[in-house]
């Protein structure tokens, strides 16, 4: 249960075969099942989408989410958008005893491409607010880069 200020999000997976899951989410909401692998760099099968790619995806959405409510409060309409999310996964080294080097997205740029019904300038500023208010940018190490086409 979920106290004063807090909102609880579930899911659960199960593993398949070899390099593959589903996971599932809150059947009420009617949220469909996703197949998930082991990224095909790293062995896993083609065809499904990693643990990597909700990573960035995550991201992605959170920020048209996040934009889409505060559009909504001053009552902006949103004419388009399109954006894409790059993750760039490396191999880091630790200099910290005992912590083996890890993989880790270090990095990832979204390019949007947006238009709505306010001048540029208030665009600009929506979406710099929607930076600072995304629950996922808040919750992630990964360096964040936006690169915005402001229609």
């Amino acid at each position: 249960m979920a106290e004063e200020g807090q909102h609880i999000f579930w899911n659960k997976l199960k593993w398949t075969d070899d390099k593959k899951g589903i996971l599932s989410f809150a059947e009420a909401r009617g949220v469909p099942n996703i197949e998930f692998g082991t990224p095909p760099q790293f062995g896993g099968p083609e065809g499904k989408v990693s643990p990597q790619d909700l990573y960035v995806a995550s991201l992605n959405t959170c920020y048209l989410t996040t934009l889409l409510g505060t559009m909504g409060h001053m009552g902006i309409s949103l004419l388009s958008y399109e954006s894409e999310a790059e993750g760039i996964m490396e191999r880091k080294e630790y200099k910290e005893l005992r912590r083996a080097p890890a993989n880790e997205i270090s990095k990832i740029t979204l390019r949007i491409k947006i238009k709505a019904d306010a001048p540029k300038e208030q665009v600009k500023l929506l979406l710099k607010h929607t930076g600072r208010r995304c629950a996922v940018e808040n919750s992630i190490k990964s360096e964040v880069v936006v690169e915005t086409t402001i229609l």
